[in-house]
């Protein structure tokens, strides 16, 4: 269990023009060299695929090894297409920059469980040589996920 403030640099906080649609915020965590991706509201497929082409860059720039993807407060299920895009582009690009630990803050909404299992069964399809030794957990809170990475 953490036991003292853990420091964050928030790198951007975007709060959409539509408040209902919701937010994103991206922060990093300079020990253990964690980001960590928080989706709030309604996530559609340009919206994450233009924030998570951004991460990328940040993956690299910051030398980070850890990742938190949080869907904890997304409200509505997550497009299929984010799914391919997750498998296709986005994880091995960000392998490929350092990143060693992924964990995931499932959703707390019911209906939005099976869209992010989604998420899983596509990343084993393509990648799932690499998934039998790459450390990926998922979790319910954010303080679990933040626990367990930082060790």
């Amino acid at each position: 269990m953490l036991t003292q403030a853990v420091l964050t640099e928030v790198i951007f906080d975007e709060m959409y023009k539509d408040p209902a649609k919701g937010s994103v915020r991206f922060e990093f965590l300079p020990d253990p060299r964690v980001l960590h991706l928080q989706w709030y509201g309604i996530l559609s497929h340009e919206d994450h695929t233009r924030c998570a082409e951004m991460t990328i860059e940040h993956v690299k720039g910051k030398k980070a090894v850890g990742w938190i993807g949080d869907v904890s407060h997304v409200i509505e299920p997550l497009p299929v297409e984010i799914a391919h895009y997750i498998a296709d582009t986005w994880f091995p690009a960000v392998v490929k920059e350092g990143i060693r630990k992924i964990a995931i803050v499932m959703p707390t909404v019911d209906s939005v469980k099976p869209s992010t299992g989604k998420i899983g069964e596509v990343l084993a399809l393509k990648h799932g040589e690499l998934l039998k030794t790459f450390p990926i957990e998922v979790f319910n809170s954010r303080q679990e996920a933040r626990e367990w990475i930082s060790k």
